[in-house]
């Protein structure tokens, strides 16, 4: 029983190399990504407040995405407003499964022409 709390406890002391939030533009294949890793590291985090995540938000946006909740101001009751704009504008099936059909067809293609 000892030998197992020491490990548990030396566990816990394991420091886990930094994560990095990635940047997201506009591209709607890269959405999902985005936002699953958002969400764990920032949305989800229970340490964090609304104003810092709204801050993480919008240092992680550029291009068009960012011009979907520029018109937005910085503040904590604003936070979950940008959000569901993003989620509006990008979480879309019907058009990330069109991309990706393109995109298969288009390596579909590239093998046709190999053989």
């Amino acid at each position: 029983m000892e030998m197992k709390e020491n490990w548990t406890t030396s566990n816990n002391l394991t420091r886990l190399p930094k994560i990095d939030l990635s940047t997201f533009t506009e591209a709607y294949e890269e959405w999902r990504n985005f936002f699953d890793i958002f969400n764990s590291l920032i949305h989800f985090n229970t340490s964090l407040t609304d104003i810092q995540r709204f801050h993480y938000l919008k240092s992680a946006l550029k291009g068009e995405a960012i011009q979907v909740i520029s018109s937005i101001e910085i503040s904590e009751a604003n936070y979950a407003d940008a959000w569901s704009r993003l989620q509006e504008r990008y979480d879309n099936e019907r058009i990330t499964q069109r991309i990706q059909t393109h995109i298969k067809a288009i390596f579909d293609l590239r093998q046709k022409k190999k053989t």
